[in-house]
């Protein structure tokens, strides 16, 4: 067990200005593809497509979001000796907090917008979102929209999806923080990547459509945990691990191999 460590709340400015460019690229994908759907009847010309073809990638916003959320809050499990803060209880109750009510708030304005203005087909990316099904409402009340097919999951807000998918991993963290304690940080992250892309392959060779749930995120919610573990556990720092310089090669490495690797599974799928 670790020695706890000041428990004043450690403020990373850094994060703020990562966290802000990942939500404009998402903004900016979700606005690109309402203004130039490939499936409408509308199509940029190759100049445009060109230079704003970075604004398709707001789907990598998302992983980074995930682990900079596995990051933030494995910190204060570590700050705090490796214990959770007022227990599991009192994570979920915090993150219930943070999270349902403007979701859901999210969920009944876009309703409204559907309702009241955009009810009917624009041959946009919004068409995804229309008309809510039985199931849509069912699934997105409860947040597991992920695990639906496309023309499910995209309903009421095709945005949505990031939110249960964090949510349900959310539910696995305070297993993780008990593997970390057990085998370490490194192990923590393997088994999380491994345990994640075994599911999505599985789910791609079985089912070939549930790509979209996403369970590799899990490793990167991992990894995430790691890096808090490398900058502030206090035995991995007297190891050294936060000063070596392989790190920054090998991060390239393997996000290169991941990026790969996701794309030909998407291809697969």
């Amino acid at each position: 067990m670790n020695t706890p460590v000041k428990s004043e709340r450690l403020h990373l400015a850094y994060l703020d200005g990562v966290r802000a460019l990942a939500a404009f690229v998402v903004v900016a994908s979700h606005a690109y593809l309402t203004v130039f759907p490939f499936w409408g009847q509308k199509h940029p010309t190759p100049l445009v497509a060109g230079l704003s073809a970075w604004m398709l990638f707001g789907h990598f916003s998302v992983s980074l979001f995930i682990v900079i959320s596995g990051f933030c809050l494995m910190l204060p499990v570590i700050r705090n000796g490796g214990e959770m803060k007022g227990g599991m209880k009192t994570f979920f109750k915090r993150r219930a907090r943070r999270i349902l009510p403007p979701y859901y708030l999210s969920v009944a304005l876009s309703w409204l917008l559907i309702v009241l203005l955009v009810g009917t087909k624009t041959n946009t990316h919004w068409d995804l979102s229309i008309p809510i099904t039985k199931m849509g409402w069912i699934s997105h009340l409860l947040m597991f929209q992920n695990w639906m097919p496309l023309e499910v999951y995209a309903q009421i807000n095709h945005a949505h999806w990031s939110i249960a998918l964090e949510c349900q991993i959310y539910l696995l963290f305070p297993l993780l923080v008990l593997l970390w304690r057990r085998v370490g940080g490194i192990t923590t992250a393997i088994i999380a990547t491994v345990l994640g892309y075994g599911i999505l392959i599985t789910l791609i060779l079985l089912y070939h459509n549930f790509t979209d749930a996403c369970p590799h995120y899990i490793g990167l919610f991992g990894i995430g945990m790691l890096a808090a573990s490398i900058g502030y556990d206090p035995k991995m720092r007297e190891k050294g691990w936060h000063e070596r310089r392989f790190w920054i090669p090998t991060a390239f490495l393997l996000g290169g191999a991941l990026l790969v690797g996701n794309m030909v599974l998407k291809e697969r799928a």
